[in-house]
C-alpha cells in the first residue's frame, strides 16, 4: 500500500472519528439540556400543562404544580380538555374569542 492511499484512509477515519464525536457531544448536550428543563418544570410552583392543538384540546402533561392547583391527580388531568379547567363555564366563551 502507498503511503498517499495509508495518509488518505487516516485522514478519512479521523474525519468519521470527528463527525462520531462531535454526535455524541451533540446527543450529550441535548440530554443535559433536557434534564435541566424537566427539572424546572417538575419543581416550579406554577401549573404547566402541555395540550393537544384542537380547541379545548386534551391535556398530554401537566407538571406536580398543576395537580396542587386543580385538585387532580396526574392520572385524572391527562386526557381531560382544558375547557374543563375552568371554575366558570360561562368564561370558555370569553377564552374561544380570544383565541
Amino acid at each position: 500500500m502507498n503511503s498517499r492511499k495509508c495518509a488518505g484512509e487516516f485522514l478519512n477515519w479521523r474525519n468519521q472519528k470527528s463527525r462520531w464525536t462531535g454526535k455524541t457531544s451533540a446527543e450529550k448536550a441535548l440530554r443535559e439540556s433536557e434534564e435541566k428543563y424537566r427539572g424546572l418544570v417538575t419543581n416550579v410552583k406554577l401549573g404547566i400543562f402541555r395540550h393537544s392543538a384542537e380547541v379545548g384540546g386534551r391535556i398530554l402533561e401537566a407538571n406536580p404544580a398543576m395537580e396542587e392547583i386543580t385538585g387532580y391527580s396526574r392520572d385524572e388531568l391527562l386526557g381531560k380538555q382544558v375547557f374543563d379547567l375552568y371554575v366558570h363555564p360561562e368564561e370558555r366563551g370569553s377564552f374561544l374569542r380570544r383565541t
